[in-house]
């Protein structure tokens, strides 16, 4: 699902048979310090909304180093969050239960960068790293 603002558009799919481009929503321009509201279910993730804030209150998100959000603190020093075969413990998911004949551990469950699992039945999935350029045009900024 892809919910862009008016600074891209959708590109037509080039065969009417293959998955594109889903778009339930387009989003408006945000302005600070307006922000943009996701909602998910719990326990799944899965998206349930996608809508503009209308109030915020012009509180700033702290930026931190990505390192840091991934180590726990321990009394010896820190530890990384991710499990010996790079998944966070406790975030497994119930799809895991349909899909482990296919081999992928512990499928939907956070993984370690570089370690996701991208194939399902010898088909690549979810690694286009130009998936976004493919499927919309971007406008220039300004534009």
């Amino acid at each position: 699902m892809f919910f862009p603002t008016p600074a891209v558009s959708p590109t037509p799919p080039p065969d009417p048979n293959v998955e594109w481009a889903f778009v339930p929503r387009t989003l408006p321009v945000i302005e600070a310090p307006q922000r943009v509201v996701v909602r998910m279910t719990t326990r799944s993730h899965y998206l349930i909304d996608v809508h503009p804030d209308v109030g915020g209150d012009g509180t700033n998100y702290a930026m931190a180093n990505d390192s840091e959000l991934r180590t726990i603190p321990t009394a010896d020093g820190t530890r990384s969050a991710f499990g010996p075969t790079g998944i966070v413990p406790g975030t497994d998911r119930g799809e895991r239960l349909v899909t482990w004949p296919l081999g992928i551990e512990s499928a939907g469950a956070m993984r370690e960068w570089g370690r996701h699992a991208t194939a399902l039945v010898g088909r690549r999935q979810f690694d286009d790293a130009d998936l976004i350029e493919r499927r919309f045009q971007i406008s220039p900024p300004g534009g």
